[in-house]
């Protein structure tokens, strides 16, 4: 027999599976059939693959300009390639002396974005 919390566990499994929206997750969405909807993903999805097309090709040219510098500063035609170093991101959670505080206080306002998933 299953308890409570491995159903849930299992309910949030289904949903993270399927994107199918839970009453816990507080995301639901509108069902659309229509032709201008169809349409309109349908031109979405194909700009999306090749999009990714184009940016393994894109990636497939810069090392091929990375290797072609001979790891060097350059230019020509166009376009120039230089080496850049930046300092590594700062993991706050393994700051000993920011354990007890409360981080909250000096989050930036909450941002609104939109996610389309496939």
């Amino acid at each position: 027999m299953s308890t409570q919390a491995e159903i849930e566990e299992k309910k949030f499994f289904d949903w993270l599976e399927n994107r199918e929206p839970s009453e816990k997750s507080g995301v639901l969405f509108t069902q659309r059939d229509d032709d201008a909807w169809k349409q309109c993903a349908k031109n979405y999805l194909k700009t999306l693959a090749d999009i990714g097309k184009l940016e393994v090709e894109l990636e497939n040219l810069r090392k091929q300009l990375i290797f072609l510098s001979g790891h060097e500063n350059c230019r020509g035609a166009g376009l120039s390639i230089c080496q850049v170093t930046r300092k590594g991101n700062i993991d706050y959670s393994k700051i000993e002396a920011l354990k007890d505080i409360d981080l909250e206080k000096y989050r930036k306002p909450e941002i609104v974005t939109w996610r389309i998933t496939t």
